[in-house]
């Protein structure tokens, strides 16, 4: 039996709040409900990255350069999404520090414990199986990639 080919869509976004669920639902077409857990990873770090981008990334921008496209690609074995904008870049010393660092689980009991921000690159790399970002010339692109299923 042959396997599904890959699938691959892409879409532009304007910089807005309302663009964070409609880029997710956009990504979300690419998964098979089937996979509940993972649609909720994706969810999750999609969420996150685009309301960083929108809040950090877009910082002092004007709304006509304010835009990012989402590229997703989906298969089998796994989906993969690509964010790419030309907001301000992610300091690389911001990166490494955020994406090493080991982040406390929060005490349910604790409301000290609660942190309300500061978690999103974080969250992104625990809930992917792939984590990349680069700049260039072209602008900045955030690559996450995440297994379907039990596939190794």
């Amino acid at each position: 039996m042959n396997a599904a080919p890959e699938q691959r869509r892409q879409a532009e976004f304007a910089a807005s709040a309302e663009s964070i669920a409609e880029a997710v639902d956009f990504a979300l077409a690419a998964i098979p409900e089937r996979y509940e857990d993972e649609r909720h990873a994706v969810e999750l770090a999609l969420s996150e990255a685009i309301g960083n981008l929108l809040r950090h990334g877009f910082a002092g921008l004007s709304p006509q350069q304010a835009s990012f496209q989402l590229v997703t690609r989906s298969s089998e074995a796994a989906c993969e999404f690509q964010l790419h904008d030309r907001g301000h870049r992610i300091p690389a010393k911001a990166l490494e520090r955020e994406l090493d660092r080991d982040v406390p689980t929060p005490d349910p009991d604790d409301p000290q414990t609660w942190n309300e921000s500061g978690f999103g690159l974080t969250l992104i790399k625990r809930t992917m199986d792939e984590v990349r970002y680069f700049s260039d010339a072209e602008g900045n692109h955030l690559y996450l990639r995440r297994k379907l299923g039990n596939t190794a």
